[in-house]
This record gives C-alpha cells, structure tokens and sequence, in this order.
C-alpha cells in the first residue's frame, strides 16, 4: 500500500512580477457563435456517461422541438413532467395509424383530431425526418392486435394500422404518468427541450440537475441517451468559473482573469463535433456544472468581461491552465511536445506553492510497470536524467534486473501510479538519496543525510527529516524536506499541482491580492499576448 503524506506551504519572495507586454501589433478579428454546445451525458472512449432513462421539468413547463441540422422548431408545450427513455429498453410496442407521412403542420392537424377521439396518440419523427403519428404502448404485438381491433377501428375504421416494434434508436418522450408525448428516430432530427418559464433565469431540470439554454437528446450508434446543453456562452461561463477557480476567498481579478481564460478556451476548442457538441462538462475539456453552482460573483466577472480574450498574432490563443506551479510555470514543450510562443517558463512568487510527498516500495512501481506493459523486474535504480529550467522532470530511466524504461515529459507523472502525480516538479531518493541539478540541467544522485552544506550560519550536517532551501533558475528558493525510509523504499518530493502550462490559478490569487488586473495576470502568464473583444453572433 502506498503512504501518502500532504505539506501545503505558502512561500513569500519579495519578487517582483516582470509583465510582459503585448510583442504582436495584429488586432485579431475574432468571430464565433454565441451559442455553446456542451455535452452533458456522452460516451467518449472509457468515458460513458449516457443515460438509459432521463426526468425532466421546468418552471413554467417545457417546449418540446427537433433541431433539424442547427435548426429548432416548436412542436408542442407541456406543464407537465417529461421523461425520456430509449424506446427498446421498456419494450414498448405502439400502432402507426397509416404509413403515410406528414409536414410537421399536417402532423399536428391530424394529431389533434386523433386525441379528440379519445386517443393516446403522440408524434414520430423518422429517419428520414418525416412525420408520423403513433398511437399507445403496449408489451406485446397480442396487445397491439386487440387495441387495433378494439379501440382504433371502432373509431377511425377499416384504414391502414401497422405494429411498431421496439426500436434501439428511437428515443421516447412520456409524461410522467407513462403516456407517450413525442419520439425520434431520426439521426439528424433530434429532440430538444426548452423552458416554458415567462420569468429568468430559464432552466430546465435534468435528474435534477438544472440547466439554462436548451436540452438535446441523441441516440448514437452505441450508448444510450446522449444530453447536450446548448446556450449562450456566457451563461456557460457561468457554471465554468466557479468549478475551475472557486469562489471563497478569491479575489475578483483572479475571478476576471479566469473568466476570460476559460472564454478563450472555449472558443477556441471544439473537440467533440462528431459527437454533436463542442466540449463536455468534465477534465476532458473544462469542468461545467450548470446552473446550481453559479455564483453571483463569479458571474460578475464573466459580465465585466464581456467579450474578452487572449490573443496572439491576430489569433486566438490556446490557453491552458492548472492549480499550483510550485514557484514556475513550465515551457510548453517540456510537457507536451511542440514549443509555443506564448506559453513560456515564468517565475511564479505568488503562487500558493502546494507540496507532496509519496512513499512506494520498489515492488509497487515494479507491480504498476508490469500492469502498464513497461516491465523491468525488480527495480534497482530510479534516475532522473534531466530537469527543464522550471524544475521540471523531463526525462527519468527506472531501472530493474530485465532491463530499463525511459519516461518523457508529462509521462514522468505516471512512472509510479495510474493518476498521475500531482506535478513534474519532484525528485526522487531511495532511503535518503536525493537528486541534485547540474549545470547542464542533468541530476546527480546524493546521499544528503551525513552530508556537509554550507548555511548562513556556517557549515551544517544535513540529518534525516530536515529542511533544506536551494536555489532555483529565477534566483528564488525552493524549499526540500529531506527524509528517510527503510527498506529501499522509494520517496517523492515534489511542488505543485497540475501540468504548469500557462496560468497558475493559485498565482492569479496572488497576483490580484498583490493589486495587478486582470489583464496584467493574464500578459505575465502568457507572454506577449493581447487582450481583445470577440464578435459573438
């Protein structure tokens, strides 16, 4: 079992912030949509999320539609509650009263007279985005037979009446006694649900979860129901910014700072398109969690805002951002693979510098190698061959009796453990070995325990369990904690939490408690960019 210990400590320097002003003279003519797509139930790789049964309710009652390749149409309204299910998974049966198709129009002509009878009917969208009337729903095609038999022909006579089998595409809609509203079928038509609410804010409740803007329901080939909010984009910055930053104790530039980085983002990201959305409401995009988390101040500062972006050369930036540097922020390519421009190394003083420290025996790492297809036998040895100029591993060989594996960049975050440690910047010490960086940014091994160092006041014997400062590449300090393990186990020190590409949220804090805007945060974290407005349409 591994053996977690947690320091958080917060480091003063009486550093001052160099702001780098904006190096690119483009006027960028941003130009997107005002509307958002975000899936809120999707299935995407290991991740699925799709729900087989879907409750559904507004204040003021829902507006159910079908969005038609972007574009929505009024079908009915409903006070009532709706609930959605796909239609094979109750084994539902149902009577199509003709194979006639209808224009929407025709549909609800018909439909009304049908339900004037007395009949349970309700409206199909197919596959080929013609409308269809449907009536009842039964468990069997005996049962369909003698509703056939016994209630439509009585009243709408000798026409054409097919049995409708379960479907694993159709998706439909029932009130919440158990009679069928609407259903699709359609790959390209797709049920859509908006507030009825006369007041603000509209939001509509998904297994109570409230949401603003509209909900689309999707059936994909495999999955089940896919729900997708669409709504403006400030509203989705919304229930964006209280989640990525928080809100207690945050001061409003940071809030400002994190509103137009998010914004950013989101514009400049649309990852998920084949699924029918731009982004999804987890890590694998930005984290949203609709209505019920906004918060007044955080949406005061999506507002005072406005439009705001970051761009660079006339083009939206690729922001990125992340918890806690450790005291500086990394280069792009010492992380990812390519170099960019603006997401450079910068000191970090203000950062709320968050520490770790894990301990793992070298079974563990060799049982975690094995499961990952890395397997060197019985660990031996963990070298760290390289640091980046922000202290950050970007190159480390383990070492067994089968042989070695080499980890890069970001992967040096998973050597020991599936979810990653918290950041780059640690080192690694068997017993009470500890890495020490070289001029040329390669470590040598130390064992720092009966180890002579020179301090302020003198020369000091360096025992297990102590504190030790070194200086970093900005000419700042960090802090160490020496310590010793038994049994050749293998302890991880480390600062920070989060990849180090661009803006420490914890350094944005600190920053505009320290008096900076927003603007000026946001011109340090990403060098040489330029505040502007996009055109939102």
């Amino acid at each position: 079992m591994k053996r977690i210990k947690r320091v958080i400590s917060v480091i003063l320097l009486s550093l001052l912030i160099t702001v780098f002003l904006p190096i690119n003279n483009v006027n960028a003519l941003i130009s997107r949509p005002k509307n958002i797509r975000i899936g809120i139930n999707f299935k995407y790789g290991a991740t699925n999320t799709t729900l087989e049964n879907i409750t559904m309710s507004s204040l003021g009652g829902l507006v159910l539609g079908i969005n038609l390749n972007g574009n929505y149409t009024r079908v009915l309204e409903t006070t009532a509650i709706v609930n959605a299910s796909i239609d094979v998974k109750s084994d539902s049966y149902h009577v199509k009263i003709t194979n006639i198709g209808y224009d929407l129009s025709t549909a609800l002509v018909n439909l009304n007279h049908y339900k004037s009878l007395g009949l349970d009917v309700f409206l199909v969208c197919n596959q080929t985005n013609t409308w269809y009337i449907y009536e009842g729903e039964y468990y069997s095609e005996q049962d369909v037979t003698l509703a056939i038999n016994n209630k439509l022909k009585p009243k709408l006579g000798d026409i054409e009446y097919l049995i409708v089998k379960p479907s694993t595409r159709r998706i439909l809609l029932e009130y919440g006694n158990g009679v069928p509203v609407m259903a699709s079928e359609s790959n390209t038509a797709f049920l859509t649900l908006t507030s009825n609410f006369s007041g603000t804010p509209k939001t509509i409740s998904v297994n109570g979860d409230k949401y603003r803007g509209a909900i689309e329901l999707r059936k994909l080939e495999d999955g089940d129901i896919t729900v997708i909010n669409e709504l403006l984009l400030n509203e989705y910055l919304y229930g964006v910014v209280p989640l990525e930053i928080g809100t207690t104790n945050t001061p409003f530039e940071a809030l400002k700072a994190q509103a137009v980085a998010a914004r950013t983002y989101a514009l400049g990201n649309s990852n998920f398109t084949a699924l029918g959305f731009d982004l999804t409401d987890t890590t694998l995009s930005q984290v949203y969690g609709g209505y019920d988390v906004e918060n007044l101040a955080s949406n005061n500062a999506v507002e005072a805002t406005a439009a705001d972006v970051v761009t660079y050369g006339g083009v939206l930036a690729r922001l990125y951002y992340f918890s806690s540097s450790g005291g500086a922020t990394a280069n792009s390519e010492n992380v990812w693979l390519s170099p960019i421009p603006y997401l450079r190394s910068v000191a970090d003083p203000y950062d709320r510098i968050y520490r770790y420290e894990y301990t793992y025996s070298a079974s563990e790492i060799a049982n975690h190698l094995t499961a990952t297809e890395r397997s060197v036998g019985d660990i031996t040895k963990i070298e760290i061959v390289r640091v980046s100029v922000s202290g950050r591993v970007v190159s480390m060989k383990i070492y067994g009796t089968l042989g070695s594996t080499l980890f890069t960049n970001e992967a040096c975050r998973i050597f020991a453990f599936p979810d990653r440690l918290p950041s780059q910047m640690f080192t690694v010490g068997t017993a009470s070995s500890y890495a020490v960086k070289m001029g040329d940014n390669s470590l040598k091994s130390v064992e720092l325990p009966g180890t002579l160092v020179k301090t302020s006041t003198g020369i000091q014997l360096i025992n297990s369990n102590s504190r030790v400062l070194v200086a970093n590449d900005s000419g700042g300090t960090i802090s160490l904690i020496i310590t010793t393990s038994s049994n050749s186990d293998f302890v991880i020190t480390g600062a920070g939490h989060g990849h180090g590409v661009g803006m420490s949220q914890y350094g944005a804090m600190g920053m505009a408690e320290a008096g900076y805007t927003y603007e000026k945060i946001l011109q340090h974290y990403f060098t040489g960019v330029r505040i502007e407005e996009a055109k939102l349409y």
